[in-house]
């Protein structure tokens, strides 16, 4: 028996972690409070670090949504450089900015589903 994960799973599951992401994203200066400063920042990028690459089960919308976040999260570093507390992040207003364009995109996914993590799907639930 093989425990190895098909890129077709693996890419079920990046997508599932990537809509966790976005939802806390969408949760503005909560989701800041939530995780903390690098964490806030990171976790995206841990999951979504090119969206432009399109994994198998992203949609075109999807991508250009994902692209979208990527923007207001490297504006948002580039403009909170040197703020550290999570007050001084929730102060600048960028957990609020980016709020609006993660929860675009985590509306959009989530309307779509989530694929299983156990069994390859063509489509979220539909297999």
């Amino acid at each position: 028996m093989s425990d190895a994960v098909s890129s077709r799973l693996l890419d079920q599951r990046v997508r599932n972690r990537v809509i966790d992401v976005l939802e806390l994203l969408g949760d503005g200066n909560a989701g800041v409070q939530d995780v903390g400063v690098a964490e806030y920042f990171n976790m995206f990028f841990d999951w979504a670090d090119e969206p432009q690459r399109a994994l198998s089960t992203y949609t075109a919308t999807e991508v250009a949504l994902l692209e979208k976040v990527l923007a207001v999260l490297l504006d948002a570093l580039a403009a909170t450089n040197g703020l550290n507390t999570v007050d001084e992040i929730c102060d600048s207003g960028w957990p609020r900015r980016t709020a609006v364009v993660a929860q675009e995109a985590f509306s959009a996914m989530v309307a779509r589903g989530r694929f299983r993590e156990d069994v390859e799907e063509a489509e979220p639930g539909r297999d």
